[in-house]
C-alpha cells in the first residue's frame, strides 16, 4: 500500500496493481479470505485476492484508523467523530 497504489505481490512477482485515481489510500487490513479492506480517504473498499472490488462504502468524513473485522464478520471503522459497523 502506498498513497496512490495498492500492489499485490505473490512469489516475488507483482500479481496486480490498483491505482487510487486521485484520493489517497490511507489504511489496509488483510482478511482471512485473502481479500483486503482499504480505506481511501472517505471510502472503504473491499478488494478480492484477484484485485476486483467486492464492495465500497462512502462516508462524509475521512476514515481515521485501519478497518477491523470481528469473529462474526462485522466490519468496524471510524472517522474522528463516528464509529461505523457494516455487516
Amino acid at each position: 500500500l502506498t498513497n496512490h497504489k495498492l500492489i499485490c505481490i505473490k512469489d516475488a512477482k507483482i500479481k496486480w496493481v490498483i491505482s487510487s485515481e486521485g484520493l489517497p489510500f490511507t489504511y489496509a487490513t488483510g482478511l482471512a479470505d485473502n481479500s483486503i479492506l482499504v480505506a481511501q480517504t472517505s471510502k472503504l473498499l473491499n478488494i478480492s485476492s484477484e484485485g476486483k472490488k467486492k464492495f465500497s462504502y462512502d462516508v462524509k468524513e475521512t476514515i481515521s484508523a485501519p478497518p477491523v473485522l470481528d469473529k462474526n464478520g462485522q466490519i468496524y471503522f471510524c472517522t474522528k467523530s463516528k464509529l461505523y459497523s457494516l455487516k
